[in-house]
């Protein structure tokens, strides 16, 4: 058993080697510092996920208190950046219960749109059969708040009543990708978050407010995971230290092999290749799908890891 722990620490170790500048590749290397090294990894990326949330929702409040084609970019680029980070947590997921567990509030795709807020019914890709897909949870009269997106999720029992996570504040901020140019994303108006008349679509006020409650949701939710792996004790990073060594190095290259195989190559790439179906790119309305895959497969590859320990030293 000490042998197949050499050989994993070995295979985990040719993505981590400039990790410590004193590491050379004729050094020993114990499992229990690769599993160190891992935790600590987890621990930068989910930071630097919440760091980055952090800013999009200063950039999503200004956004909704005064909605101008500039504030609405500027929440549209924080969007983005922090889909950096997040998509390079997802090394982590397949191997740790904490986080796979989590995920599905963070986020779940492909989401019916409808479910949430106005869309074009003539070009409205939804599941089958599902009766709360053109609900539109904006246009009602239910008080808006984080109870009421959390039970939105799976409501009906359908996987694609997605309410919370990254993918329900970029429909809300790019609306319907129509794909009239491939070239182009959505093109929701900022007057859509606007006050009075110049309030496009309607419903303007409660808009704002699902933007505001699902941002500040996933804040909140990435406050969690950043707690989970944090150096303290009592918390999922602990538990994880605590594995025989075996077993954690096997989730490690489990996490791994999982991501990269069964969900990039195919539920993010080949399902939506095969199906030809806009509706499962993953960033769909901001056609953001490539850069989350890509972001991805870097920490696949380990290429992520040097990145993070040398912001740490």
């Amino acid at each position: 058993m000490k042998r197949i722990s050499q050989i994993v620490s070995a295979a985990l170790l040719g993505g981590m080697l400039s990790v410590n500048p004193t590491l050379t590749q004729a050094d020993t290397v114990s499992a229990k510092a690769v599993m160190e090294n891992y935790v600590n990894l987890a621990a930068a990326s989910f930071g630097d996920a919440l760091a980055t949330a952090n800013v999009l929702q200063e950039k999503v409040d200004a956004f909704i208190a005064n909605p101008t084609d500039a504030t609405q970019q500027a929440a549209k680029d924080a969007w983005l950046a922090a889909r950096k980070p997040y998509s390079q947590t997802e090394a982590f997921r397949f191997s740790n219960p904490n986080v796979d567990e989590w995920e599905g509030q963070v986020n779940a795709w492909p989401l019916d749109e409808g479910l949430i807020d106005y869309v074009k019914q003539a070009v409205y890709d939804h599941e089958e059969g599902n009766p709360f897909a053109s609900a539109n949870i904006i246009a009602g009269k239910d008080p808006i708040n984080v109870e009421l997106l959390k039970s939105l999720n799976e409501k009906g029992g359908s996987e694609a009543n997605v309410g919370t996570g990254y993918h329900a504040i970029e429909f809300l901020l790019w609306g319907q990708d129509f794909n009239a140019d491939p070239t182009d994303a959505g093109k929701r108006p900022a007057t859509d978050y606007a006050k009075g008349d110049a309030c496009t679509n309607g419903n303007c006020e409660r808009r704002g407010e699902y933007l505001k409650a699902a941002t500040d949701l996933l804040v909140a939710d990435l406050q969690t995971m950043a707690d989970d792996w944090a150096d303290s004790k009592d918390n999922y990073r602990q538990a994880f230290l605590s594995l025989p060594e075996n077993e954690a190095l096997r989730r490690m290259l489990f996490g791994m092999g999982s991501l990269s195989l069964g969900e990039l190559a195919g539920e993010r790439m080949n399902v939506a290749l095969l199906a030809h179906s806009q509706e499962d790119e993953h960033s769909c309305f901001s056609d953001n799908t490539h850069n989350d895959i890509a972001e991805g497969s870097i920490c696949v590859s380990g290429s992520c890891f040097p990145r993070h320990c040398k912001r740490d030293g």
